[in-house]
């Protein structure tokens, strides 16, 4: 989640999601096709979710999220790609 300030919702934090393409997607389409392929499959998707869970921020990467050695996801590295 990214912090919200201001706003009847002050002090709560909204959905954020990080998306890193395959690599066949990011060589077959140019970074706006890309971007917008991405929000369409993103804003379908999240339909079938209650709106305080649909992401409200989504940020698309090329480069793979920054892992540990044994492969997780490093999220304390991923909220500061992310400016959190």
């Amino acid at each position: 989640g990214m912090p919200r300030t201001g706003g009847a919702k002050d002090g709560t934090e909204d959905i954020a999601v990080v998306i890193v393409p395959k690599d066949e997607f990011i060589q077959n389409y140019d970074d706006e096709t890309l971007d917008k392929l991405v929000r369409t499959e993103i804003k379908s998707l999240s339909q079938k979710l209650a709106a305080y869970k649909r992401p409200v921020t989504v940020i698309i990467k090329k480069e793979p999220l920054p892992r540990t050695s044994t492969r997780k996801v490093k999220r304390s590295d991923v909220k500061e790609l992310v400016g959190v």
